[in-house]
């Protein structure tokens, strides 16, 4: 019986390893990075970025997914896809769902990639999977009881 192997990995800022940009993006990935603040966020220096992408590459190589789910990745779909191409063989293709600092993107084996589809997190395929159930999200010091009530 065939297996599957699905992992997540969450690379911390991944913004970083292109220079901290996103719309000002150089199709790039620097040498190094002087480190920035985005927004209320601290990005670190990183002396040499590409020893750092082969680190991270090392771990995903190691771990040997089919699919790979990259929290906290590059806000741009192609910045993910060069990252693959440079440091993973070009053996994944890119699903990225949402354009943020940092982005999801799913890494896809390409040998499987004819047999997996992704769907828009607000498209009509996903409904069903979206609750009305309310939260708040991380950072916040209040909780929601029974019906929504704040506590």
């Amino acid at each position: 019986m065939p297996t599957l192997k699905l992992a997540t990995f969450n690379i911390e800022w991944m913004i970083s390893i292109f220079g901290g940009a996103w719309t000002t993006w150089d199709g790039t990935i620097p040498a190094s990075f002087a480190g920035k603040s985005l927004g209320g966020a601290k990005l670190a220096k990183i002396d040499d970025v590409p020893a750092l992408c082969r680190r991270i590459a090392g771990v995903i190589q190691a771990i040997k997914p089919d699919i790979l789910a990259v929290q906290e990745g590059p806000p741009r779909k192609d910045q993910m896809e060069l990252f693959v191409q440079q440091f993973l063989g070009d053996s994944y293709v890119v699903h990225t769902s949402n354009a943020r600092n940092q982005s999801l993107h799913c890494l896809v084996r390409k040998a499987i990639a004819s047999k997996v589809t992704s769907y828009a997190a607000d498209g009509a395929e996903t409904a069903p999977l979206r609750s009305k159930v309310p939260f708040l999200p991380l950072g916040c010091d209040r909780g929601v009881g029974a019906g929504g009530a704040p506590v």
